[in-house]
């Protein structure tokens, strides 16, 4: 696995030989320069800030604009330009480029072209069915200073009291899924679309782009060795491309039922709704490359839990050094 210092001499370097490479060919062919020095500058220093399938995007895009102007001035001035400047249309495919990357895109297609993972930190996702125990198995890792970016916690930043997607929640649902305080009433608002296929579609297509986004930056952005990324629907939203190890929490489905039930203080047929939309325990345990059993009761299965999570954490700094080159230690 290759680090930044190798992505940056991969990008600097294709960009270089890009650079040189359709310089010789517009002079070959047409007589002509097919950049400016200035351009060629411009394209040579920003190489190191991106890596290489961002600027690939780059250089496309910034391409099409330029072929896509060029030939609207020919045909709408019957005529030639004499010279292009490159630099107006690198400034706005930097621009299309960001806004392909807050959602994720860039990362995907990066996962696309190099088929592996292109965060800097090893990405262990961590998931499991409804009641299975995830949040204490990720405290137990936050506790030994692992950093753990939990989707359910993104889920709820995206919606926190003057965001916009609450306003149009409340706008779609009304205010009575609002509490006193005037925050989401989460438990509420569950039970309204896990038992209406309609509404449950109209809030997924609303929140889960803006919940990818989130998490993904928040990926992008760590300087961690690895970090723990809760996900009770990895599976389900197909983000499992994004991780470099699944770590499972097991659980039977009649304890789910009982812990979910009680933690939540749902109706039974409201947690059956919700098991029944997630994957079954036999599809995610084939996802699996590390389990967690947690069918014992909390305090029972604690001790063994902390014991499995101290193993899994040397376990997962070994990978990062193997795979991410990370000479950290927590």
């Amino acid at each position: 696995m290759e680090s930044l210092a190798d992505f940056q001499h991969q990008t600097f370097t294709f960009t270089l030989a890009f650079c040189l490479l359709i310089g010789l060919v517009s002079q070959l062919m047409f007589k002509k320069e097919a950049f400016g020095s200035g351009d060629m500058l411009l394209l040579v220093a920003l190489s190191p800030l991106f890596r290489l399938e961002k600027m690939l995007l780059l250089i496309l895009t910034a391409s099409l604009l330029g072929i896509g102007y060029y030939l609207a001035y020919w045909l709408m001035k019957k005529q030639k330009l004499a010279k292009l400047a490159f630099i107006p249309f690198i400034s706005t495919a930097m621009l299309l480029v960001l806004m392909l990357e807050s959602r994720g895109l860039i990362t995907r297609i990066g996962l696309f072209l190099f088929e592996e993972s292109i965060f800097m930190t090893y990405v262990v996702g961590l998931t499991g069915g409804i009641g299975s125990g995830k949040t204490t198995v990720s405290d137990l890792f936050s506790a030994l200073g692992v950093e753990v970016i939990d989707a359910d916690v993104v889920a709820r930043q995206v919606v926190e009291p003057g965001t916009p997607l609450l306003a149009k929640i409340v706008e779609h649902f009304g205010e009575e899924i609002l509490t006193a305080e005037k925050a989401l009433e989460r438990t509420k608002l569950r039970q309204i679309v896990f038992n209406n296929e309609e509404e449950k579609t109209w809030l997924n297509n609303l929140l889960h782009p803006a919940i990818r986004e989130e998490m993904v930056k928040k990926l992008q952005e760590s300087t961690a060795c690895y970090v723990i990324w809760v996900v009770p629907l990895l599976i389900e939203n197909k983000l499992t491309e994004y991780c470099d190890r699944i770590l499972v929490v097991d659980v039977s489905p009649e304890i789910q039922l009982e812990r979910a039930t009680k933690r939540d203080n749902s109706k039974i047929e409201t947690i059956k709704n919700i098991m029944a939309a997630q994957v079954s325990r036999e599809e995610r345990l084939s996802y699996a490359d590390d389990v967690i059993e947690n069918n014992l009761p909390f305090e029972q299965g604690l001790l063994l839990i902390k014991e499995q999570v101290q193993a899994l954490h040397y376990k997962y700094l070994a990978l990062a050094k193997k795979e991410k080159e990370c000479q950290k230690l927590l």
